[in-house]
């Protein structure tokens, strides 16, 4: 058991509204922090303070983000230097009259597009859960009496008071600790439930200590699973962790992924040589005379494109031959030849064990071996 930790100073002064406390709070004694958060944990806030303070550091929730209509959401997925080049592409190739080159290429544009949207719709719904997810109500110390209150009441220096089951409605500094665990699963990934204490941590650089190793702290939507906790609330609403994930969703504030910042570079680098190549092009086709439509169209295809006209003519293998297991040669061999009626009606019979026979026999097969059939036509 930790025993709770206590101040020596007089009553706070009425009317006092100390500024909310981030990371250092996990670094210094609980004795400290009640200090600069003028609260006398034994009695809790009065009820004028509490008042005080909620008109300056407002309710205990997330802010409502504001939303952007819906068609400039949609636009911002052509905000792109490849999408900007096929768009290019498909103005071209429809000026010229490939109307069916211009209308694959936007299907493909809009198909890029929706799914781009509906991954912004779905971090909308994160932010959503995320606000749900907060306690509706709060048991706190105040005027030397316990309360039930709204969670969006609390304020900084609110004695909040937990035991296990209850999920922790704010940041706050661990007070008073009996053989404490909370679940902080949604918020750092632990597996695991966390034992924590009123040791502090970090005392040099608290800033730098991972959420997962910051012991002396509660965390907004955490859960306890053992013991029982007194806590002071150190922050609340967006100025918990919680809400600087929150503020992340909303805002895109967080930096690219090296994944991201590569795709970025080789986009603008790939319309950079495209460009070039596109100009190089028309000036050599110019040079010699090809006309304008033709040479626009060939200039913003890409040359090393596949005509699926062209490949519809090309013969293809058997396809049983192309799921052969028996190699290359094998396939050559078993591929019929001639025309689509040349194997018509024909039946013939292949063995093969360890010792396969030169020559195949006409539909006879043999004792203990493995006998393939084939047919054509």
């Amino acid at each position: 058991m930790t025993k709770p930790a206590t101040t020596a100073g007089a009553r706070p002064e009425e009317g006092a509204q100390p500024p909310p406390m981030g990371a250092e709070a996990c670094g210094l004694p609980a004795e400290d922090v009640v200090r600069l958060l003028r609260v006398d944990p034994g009695n809790g806030l009065t009820a004028g303070e509490a008042a005080a303070r909620a008109a300056v550091h407002g309710p205990n929730r997330m802010a409502e983000a504001a939303r952007r209509p819906e068609w400039l959401r949609f636009l911002d997925q052509f905000r792109n230097w490849l999408i900007g080049v096929l768009l290019l592409a498909a103005v071209v190739a429809a000026a010229v009259g490939e109307v069916e080159d211009a209308l694959v290429i936007t299907v493909v544009l809009q198909v890029n597009a929706v799914l781009g949207y509906l991954q912004e719709r779905r971090a909308e719904r994160s932010l959503e859960a995320l606000r749900r997810m907060l306690v509706p109500t709060a048991r706190v110390r105040r005027d030397g009496v316990e309360h039930v209150v709204g969670a969006d009441l609390l304020v900084p220096g609110d004695v909040v008071l937990l035991e296990a089951g209850d999920r922790v409605p704010a940041d706050g500094r661990l007070m008073v600790a009996e053989s404490v665990e909370a679940a902080e699963a949604a918020l750092t990934g632990e597996s695991q439930p966390v034992a924590k204490s009123t040791a502090p941590v970090g005392n040099d650089h608290p800033e730098r200590v991972p959420l997962a190793e910051r012991t002396s702290m509660l965390f907004m939507n955490t859960a306890l699973t053992r013991g029982r906790a007194e806590v002071i609330v150190t922050a609340i609403g967006m100025r918990t962790e919680l809400g600087a994930i929150a503020h992340a969703l909303r805002t895109g504030a967080e930096p690219p992924s090296p994944l991201q910042v590569q795709l970025d570079s080789l986009g603008r680098r790939l319309a950079l040589l495209s460009g070039i190549a596109v100009v190089a092009y028309a000036l050599t086709g110019l040079l010699r005379g090809e006309g304008l439509s033709d040479l626009a169209l060939r200039a913003v295809a890409p040359g090393g494109r596949r005509d699926p006209r062209r490949a519809a003519r090309r013969p293809r293998p058997h396809p049983r031959a192309r799921r052969s297991p028996y190699g290359p040669a094998r396939r050559r061999r078993q591929t019929p030849r001639g025309g689509g009626g040349a194997g018509l009606g024909h039946c013939r019979v292949q063995r093969q064990d360890r010792h396969p026979d030169p020559e195949p026999d006409d539909c006879s097969g043999g004792v203990g071996r493995r006998t393939a059939v084939r047919r054509h036509g």
